[in-house]
């Protein structure tokens, strides 16, 4: 009988945890798309991908959104033939929720709104500075969901896995820095926060990531193994 008792609550448990799980996902995605939305008005450019994402919506006349969910497609299609388990709940949620919760964030703002934030750089940078620590902390909090990895995110690791010549991180550089070339000559502008993203974002990340598991996580990953 405590047996029977003991499998229900692990069972009820690993429900909850994987609901916390999608939630956290779902939340992070909308706030990673909010962010987006302001970075590309405070004009200091974007990650690597958004900035591919960008040229391609200026380059077509298509939303942000459809570009990231096109460009995405094309990444899903190898990775379902390369590495399966790369996919998940997470990697859905950045195809379809962050490209396009940034397009609803851009259309709601007003043209005041706009003018006002790029009325002076020095109100630019006031803006950058909190829009970019709700970026990190957002991306931290997907990627502590271990969800799936993003399309965009997960081919450096699969060409990593399928060569010897180069380190992971220098993989990661040269496929931020292809991104960032593309959407330049698309008509995406390059700034300041397309360098750092490129050289030192993931990194940030990812230590904010570890120290988000060990706050939120430790405990559901505790006891639902």
């Amino acid at each position: 009988m405590n047996k029977i008792l003991k499998n229900q609550f692990n069972l009820m448990f690993k429900k909850s945890f994987l609901a916390k799980r999608i939630a956290m996902v779902l939340i992070s995605s909308v706030i990673i798309g909010f962010s987006l939305s302001l970075l590309n008005i405070v004009q200091f450019g974007t990650d690597a991908c958004s900035l591919l994402n960008l040229g391609l919506s200026n380059k077509f006349g298509i939303s942000f959104g459809t570009a990231q969910l096109l460009v995405n497609i094309i990444f899903f299609a190898f990775i379902i033939r390369s590495d399966v388990s790369q996919i998940g709940i997470g990697t859905l949620a950045n195809m379809l929720i962050v490209g396009y919760s940034m397009d609803l964030f851009t259309a709601i703002y007003s043209d005041s709104f706009v003018a006002a934030i790029q009325s002076s750089t020095a109100t630019r940078i006031a803006v950058l500075i909190p829009v970019m620590i709700i970026f990190i902390i957002a991306a931290a909090l997907y990627m502590s969901a271990d969800l799936g990895a993003g399309a965009y995110d997960a081919m450096p690791f699969i060409i990593s896995k399928k060569t010897s010549k180069f380190s992971f991180s220098t993989i990661r550089i040269l496929w931020d820095v292809a991104a960032a070339a593309i959407g330049f000559a698309l008509g995406a502008k390059i700034g300041a926060i397309t360098v750092i993203s490129s050289l030192m974002l993931g990194p940030v990340i990812q230590t904010v990531g570890r120290f988000v598991k060990a706050r939120v996580f430790s405990s559901d990953y505790h006891y639902a193994i």
